[in-house]
């Protein structure tokens, strides 16, 4: 069983980890109607729009295995600079960041959450690292009940992404 402290110890492990390890990689939590401990590869880049379609920033964290992964968007195509940025969830398009949790692996998900509040802080940015840390409450669905859409889940964590 997990206690708070033992979550804690185990959170700020894994965000260490993150920080110090080499060039792309990341380390998180996702606590909630679901739990899993994810690591894996964290890139970065920008989606080219052609048309009506617009440009989208992306930063990708994917874990190795089978825990899941974290996609943030961000419309335009604008890069990340220093500061942190909130997570709203707002339905209108006016989010500056948006956010996917999915759990599971990809070709057999367990469960895919729409990020609605929290932030996501960028520490450092250069030509091809970005660095930071994240938490985001989000709300969905698991596999085994795909329609009560009203999971909750918490996914916290740190990076430091290279450029894709």
């Amino acid at each position: 069983m997990w206690t708070p402290r033992a979550a804690a110890l185990s959170f700020l492990m894994l965000v260490t980890l993150a920080f110090t390890a080499g060039v792309s990689s990341f380390a998180g939590l996702i606590d909630g109607a679901i739990r899993t401990e994810l690591s894996g590869d964290a890139t970065f880049g920008v989606v080219n729009g052609h048309g009506a379609t617009p440009s989208v920033f992306t930063l990708s964290l994917t874990a190795t295995g089978t825990e899941g992964s974290i996609l943030f968007t961000r419309p335009g195509g604008m890069r990340l600079a220093p500061g942190t940025y909130a997570i709203t969830g707002r339905d209108d398009g006016s989010d500056d960041i948006r956010v996917l949790v999915m759990t599971g692996a990809a070709d057999h998900p367990t469960g895919v959450f729409r990020g609605r509040s929290g932030t996501l802080r960028i520490t450092s940015v250069t030509d091809n690292v970005i660095r930071g840390s994240y938490r985001v409450e989000a709300t969905g669905f698991l596999a085994a009940d795909p329609g009560a859409e009203d999971k909750a889940i918490r996914a916290t964590g740190g990076f430091t992404a290279r450029r894709d």
